[in-house]
């Protein structure tokens, strides 16, 4: 039932496959927290079992290069002002730069930019970090879903990044990703990162473009993957797109991976 257009029939069976007496304890305490639980615990389970809806697996099973000889990775993680980046979210997006030795790297939505700053901080001194948001006078009349909308109104692109000794690597473009030209780029990017607008429609646009942008044997990386809330149509698009077998959440985060052939 995640998968399920209908949000209110897929929380509600959200309920029943994962809420217990913690759930209810969660839910007198902190409501808003107790609106996450269910995904929290579908991917804990997923990461468990390693095989349901799609695929889970460590990050050294990803790479296992990673295991035979550990990088060092760095990490620069601020107060999230609302805005969660978990750590162990983070250090995984660094060790996949780090471990395909990135020399081009696209991310889809900036936001404050804290995970371009953190691809730019562990990929090679070369590498270029292309990172795409919606003009500032263009966010008011996008056609986003009410959770996006609201976040936008929180966004200070680049403010994260700015003033930092990689700040060289990382280029700002602005546009919108459904009509932006990413011609260019096909087939150059060792790693796309998809954290956009999460409506069905945009994040399936998001999918498509980043199979393009892709090079063989490189990696798409998608953030909000795996809830039952608002969010929920991103793994919707990204397995219409793509085969649920080779799609994996990273251990029982909110990041899924896919390995271009």
């Amino acid at each position: 039932m995640l998968l399920t257009r209908n949000k209110k029939l897929r929380q509600l069976v959200a309920l029943g496959e994962t809420a217990n007496l913690l759930f209810l304890k969660l839910l007198l305490r902190n409501r808003r927290s107790a609106r996450e639980f269910p995904g929290v615990v579908y991917r804990e389970y997923l990461a468990r079992v390693g095989r349901d809806l799609w695929r889970s697996a460590s990050i050294f099973e990803l790479f296992p290069e990673l295991a035979e000889k550990p990088p060092r990775i760095l990490l620069e993680h601020l107060p999230g002002q609302g805005i969660h980046d978990a750590i162990d979210e983070l250090a995984y997006m660094a060790l996949v730069a780090r471990a395909l030795a990135s020399s081009l790297i696209f991310e889809i939505g900036t936001f404050r930019g804290r995970t371009a700053l953190n691809f730019a901080l562990n990929s090679p001194p070369d590498c270029r970090v292309l990172t795409l948001d919606l003009p500032l006078e263009e966010a008011e009349a996008a056609d986003l879903g009410p959770a996006d909308r609201a976040l936008t109104q929180r966004r200070r692109v680049g403010q994260e990044y700015a003033n930092k000794d990689v700040t060289h690597k990382i280029e700002q473009l602005y546009g919108d990703s459904r009509s932006f030209d990413f011609a260019p780029y096909a087939g150059q990017a060792d790693i796309v990162f998809i954290d956009g607008g999460h409506t069905y429609e945009i994040a399936r646009s998001d999918t498509e473009n980043a199979i393009r942008l892709c090079r063989p044997g490189g990696a798409i990386l998608w953030h909000d993957f795996g809830n039952y809330g608002d969010y929920a149509d991103v793994v919707r698009a990204v397995l219409d797109c793509l085969p649920a077998d080779e799609v994996y959440q990273i251990g029982s985060t909110q990041l899924a991976l896919y390995r271009k052939p």
